[in-house]
């Protein structure tokens, strides 16, 4: 799931909220006998409102794109209590999958940018001249990368055209940042031109839920262990725990890219490779 946090749903909020007072002030008006069911609707609806205020927002579906065989949702999460909180998320459905249009949720953390933060406080460098995505989804890792001051430059690299449009028109805030670039092009197409290293390389190539086949390739492990800087990181999502045996790959990372540590952060099983020895990331576990 990619996630990309964004002040949303306040407009809506206030139609919705003007249509309900004009709608109840005119069944007031006209009819004596509305009004005691208008009190009962009013008062279940601040009920909602209220325990609404002390959740973590509500989602509203947005809109379903399909790219290749594999089907996407953009949801908006509108927080009331704390409106700054509310977010938009492109999640991976299952083939017929049913989603309703209104779910009260928990808000999730943002994996990849907690892990990068800890990572780079390890190495002592707060921000990298540039830094490469491989998969780039809704694109938002690299819009926080440069939001949040990791990097000063972002290589989004994406293979699917309907994907780079998704997130450029309809997932992220605008403006997007400058120096965030999308790059049309097949991950291992993409690091056989390449002739620049890169300060840290985030590999995020999946097949549906499954990582690609290109994760566990050899060949791509050596194009990306020469696109990487002397003093760079490499962070690669492995996916979640126990779906997949993961055994085989992780063994070939650990060959080719030396140091490589494996981590259990959340439920996801997170990959790490530099030359300069981290004391531990926070909230996660060696497995």
């Amino acid at each position: 799931m990619w996630i990309a946090h964004i002040n949303i749903g306040h407009k809506k909020l206030l139609l919705l909220s003007s249509l309900f007072t004009i709608t109840l002030v005119s069944a007031l008006r006209l009819n004596p006998i509305f009004v005691p069911p208008v009190i009962a609707a009013s008062a279940v609806s601040l009920g909602c409102i209220v325990y609404l205020a002390y959740t973590n927002g509500v989602f509203a579906r947005r809109f379903i794109f399909s790219v290749g065989n594999q089907t996407y949702e953009i949801r908006e999460y509108f927080s009331f209590s704390k409106p700054k909180d509310s977010y938009r998320a492109i999640i991976h459905l299952d083939s017929g999958g049913v989603v309703s249009s209104i779910y009260l949720t928990k808000r999730r953390a943002w994996k990849y940018l907690d892990i990068i933060r800890d990572t780079f406080e390890k190495l002592g460098r707060q921000t990298a001249q540039n830094a490469l995505v491989l998969g780039g989804g809704g694109g938002a890792l690299g819009y926080l990368l440069v939001r949040d001051g990791f990097a000063r430059r972002v290589d989004v690299v994406e293979k699917s055209k309907k994907m780079i449009h998704i997130a450029k028109h309809r997932f992220l805030p605008h403006p997007i940042p400058k120096n965030v670039h999308f790059i049309l092009q097949d991950a291992f197409d993409y690091l056989q031109n390449c002739i620049c290293a890169h300060d840290i390389i985030i590999i995020d190539l999946f097949n549906g839920s499954a990582p690609s086949k290109l994760v566990a390739s050899s060949d791509f492990l050596g194009l990306v262990k020469r696109s990487v800087a002397i003093k760079g990181a490499v962070i690669i999502n492995f996916g979640y725990h126990g779906t997949y045996d993961l055994h085989d790959i992780i063994s070939l990372y650990k060959s080719a890219l030396r140091p490589f540590r494996v981590y259990l952060w959340n439920g996801s099983v997170i990959g790490i490779a530099t030359k300069r020895t981290l004391s531990g990331i926070i909230g996660m576990r060696i497995i």
